[in-house]
Formats: structure tokens, sequence, C-alpha cells
């Protein structure tokens, strides 16, 4: 086949593909993200590709090439200007790949595969398949698929946050299952999966919680010191702790000395696969004193030895939520010097 070199230096190894459609999956990404935003085509001349380093062509009399960085590196395309958002974009999950026009960097193109909470099932009924079942399917390695996943975990896990204002739109009962079956997921102390899960959309019902627990919030204030701003939230009548979100997930656990940290586990396996499916999420402590209450158990119906722990709303969101910086972690790493050694030895 003949090489172009009119596009991009012969050492690009760029070779004339057939003309037929791909069904390569990065490729199908870049051309329907700008179709479905309405974005207009020109025609591309010239095309050509090399396996596992881009493609290059000319449209409308410039010349454009993207790719990994090798075809980059072959067409003397400077990228250092880039390597700071192309490494934000591959820690937030996404494959980083760059665009060139006229040899010179235009940006980095990111590519986010959205794995829905749906398929980790599916994923582990693909590892028991033999590899030609799966290539019979059409299907890659286990390890390409779960490499798709973890960049989605880091995505939700850097992207996430507390959401506290929703659209009108309600989350529907399916999608609400998906995400307490991610939450039972999550690990329990000696296999106990102690878990009990009340879903709330009634709206009367949830302002109903809403003032009951805000009134119980005040008369806890009169015997502690909060915040000045607290107080005047839970006074103003048009403050609702649940922010008006269409749904309330409220995980109780059975009463024992693990209670906590159960909760809190399936809370933020939960609240990550709301993430994964465009959702918002937030834990809300305003109302976990109050549902702690006789009358709190027996508006949410909490079953006998059980103890509600993590109210948390569902919903989607009506913006965008900006990133909250964090501190440095408090990172400490263990010495075996003798003083330490001296010390366990004593005990």
């Amino acid at each position: 086949m003949q090489q172009h070199a009119n596009h991009l230096p012969s050492t690009t190894g760029i070779r004339e593909q057939p003309t037929s459609a791909t069904n390569h999956p990065l490729a199908s990404a870049i051309v329907d993200a700008p179709k479905e935003r309405g974005n207009r085509f020109g025609e591309a001349r010239d095309f050509g590709s090399s396996v596992g380093k881009g493609v290059g062509g000319s449209v409308e009399g410039r010349k454009l090439a993207t790719g990994s960085h090798r075809i980059m590196a072959e067409a003397e395309v400077e990228l250092s200007a880039l390597a700071v958002e192309v490494e934000r974009l591959r820690v937030q999950g996404a494959t980083a790949i760059f665009v060139a026009i006229d040899r010179k960097a235009d940006g980095p193109l990111a590519i986010a595969v959205r794995i829905k909470v749906a398929a980790p099932p599916a994923i582990r009924a693909c590892g028991r398949q033999s590899f030609a079942s799966r290539r019979a399917h059409g299907l890659r390695s286990v390890g390409d698929t779960a490499r798709i996943i973890a960049m989605e975990l880091t995505e939700a896990i850097y992207g996430r946050r507390a959401t506290r204002a929703f659209t009108g739109e309600t989350v529907t009962r399916p999608v609400l299952e998906r995400l307490v079956d991610a939450a039972i997921q999550a690990p329990s102390a000696v296999n106990e999966q102690p878990w009990d899960f009340v879903v709330i959309q009634n709206a009367l019902l949830l302002d109903r919680i809403s003032v009951a627990a805000k009134a119980h919030m005040l008369e806890a204030m009169d015997s502690g010191t909060y915040p000045h701003w607290l107080r005047e939230s839970m006074e103003n009548p048009d403050f609702h702790i649940f922010y008006h979100a269409p749904a309330l997930i409220v995980i109780s656990v059975s009463a024992g000395g693990w209670a906590a940290e159960h909760a809190a586990l399936a809370a933020e396996n939960l609240m990550l696969a709301a993430y994964a499916e465009g959702l918002g999420s937030c834990w809300i402590g305003f109302a976990q004193r109050w549902l702690e209450t006789t009358e709190g158990r027996r508006a949410i119906d909490v079953p006998e030895g059980f103890v509600p722990v993590a109210p948390i709303i569902i919903g989607h969101p009506a913006g965008t939520t900006p990133p909250v910086p964090r501190k440095p972690a408090h990172l400490r790493w263990a010495t075996t010097q003798p003083t330490v050694m001296s010390a366990i030895s004593t005990l």
C-alpha cells in the first residue's frame, strides 16, 4: 500500500486504509461526540492511519493528525505545553490523545468510557468464558475491560461531589435498585451483610421529616456549641434539609459494634454508583439524630434490631459542583527503629 507523506513526515508510517468504515471504539467515540453536538464535518482527503499510533489527513486545506504521542513525535510536533493538562485528564479516568493542525499541537482530546453499574456482573461472566468464546462475541480481554473500569472508578472518586441542588426530574426505580445493588457489594465484618435500605420518594413525607429533624436539631443546639449559621438554617422555614431532592435512601444496619463502619462502606459504594449514573448525592447528617428517635424510626419503618445511620439524597444535579480543594494527606510511614521495636516487645 502506498504511504502518504503529504500531511505527515514519511517516518510516521501512516498508510492508506480501506474505504470501509472502522469499528474501532475510540474512533467511533471521536466521530459520534461532535455529531451529537451538531458540529459540521469537512471533507477529509489523503486519509491515512497507523495501527497503535493514530490517523492523519487534510481537511479544507489544513493538515490534521490525531493519535498518541508516538505519532506526534514522528511528525515533530512539540507537546511539552500540554503535559499538565494531559495528566489531569488521565487522573480523571480519560484516555488522552493529541490533535495537531499544520504540525502544531492544538490540544488534547479526552475520551472517557462510562461503565454502567449493571456492567460488572456481565464482565464477571465474561471472565468465566473461554478466550475463544469472548472473541466470538467481539469481546476484548478481561484485562482490557478491567482497565476501563479502573479508569471509570478513578473518575468517580475524583469527580463525586456533595450535591445540594437538583432538577425536578424523578429517579426511576430501576436506577435506584442499581444503586442499592452497588451498595451491597461493600465488604462487611465476618461477611454479615447487615444492611437494610428504605427508599423514600414521597415529597410530603420528606417535607415532614425535614421539619421534624430541624426541630430536633434546634433542641440539641441548646445544650451544645454549634456555628451561628447552622442555627439560622434550622430556624429558617424555607430551608429543606433534603434540598428538595426527589429521592432519599436511608441505610440502616443491624445494631452492633461495627454499625457505623458497615453503613459507611455501603454508602460510599452507593454514592460512587450514583455518580456513574450521572446523578448527584449527599449524606444528610442533619437527619440522622431524628431518624434514630422512636418517632423517626416509625416514620421510615426501621426493622427491629436495626439502627438508621446514613440518609443519602439522590437526584439529577441542577448544575456542576466545583471541586473542593483537598488538604495534603497526613501520611506517616511506620518505622522499625530500635526504640519502636523495644516498645512493641514490652506489650
